[in-house]
């Protein structure tokens, strides 16, 4: 959606989920704020970093600017300026969406498919090799969620 800054014009994009997002939803990742190490009081930039995150009008400057969904459903109606007739199917993706698992061995899961899939990408080694080779060197990880526990 970070393509309309640069055309102009919403017409010019499309605003498409996954195959069966709709249905079963998607991913939707999140960022990093940060606070100094050095901060005299952290808990208070706490508060004012998470008052700013969840407020209407941070939720939706994001979503119209760089197509940053809000996180809070009652944001996604008046105030939204892009997509505003794709509403209905991004909030229906957003509701059947469900947070990324959180494996215990996530780490090193990440550290395995970022070791074949560049070289996937680029040709270097089949779609089907990285597959087999992921599929391998993971067979002993510990899938297990840290959030079903």
């Amino acid at each position: 959606m970070e393509l309309v800054s640069v055309t102009k014009k919403e017409s010019d994009v499309a605003y498409i989920g996954w195959p069966g997002a709709k249905k079963n939803g998607s991913i939707i990742w999140t960022h990093s704020v940060w606070i100094p190490k050095v901060s005299p009081n952290k808990e208070l930039a706490k508060a004012f970093i998470r008052e700013q995150i969840f407020s209407q009008y941070f939720q939706q400057w994001s979503f119209n600017h760089y197509g940053k969904l809000p996180v809070l459903k009652a944001y996604y109606g008046e105030g939204i300026t892009w997509f505003k007739d794709q509403m209905p199917t991004i909030l229906a993706i957003a509701n059947a969406s469900k947070p990324i698992p959180l494996f215990i061995d996530l780490e090193k899961y990440l550290d395995i498919l970022q070791k074949y899939l560049p070289d996937a990408a680029f040709g270097r080694i089949s779609a089907k090799e990285a597959l087999n080779r992921i599929q391998d060197d993971s067979k002993d990880l510990d899938f297990t969620d840290l959030r079903a526990r």
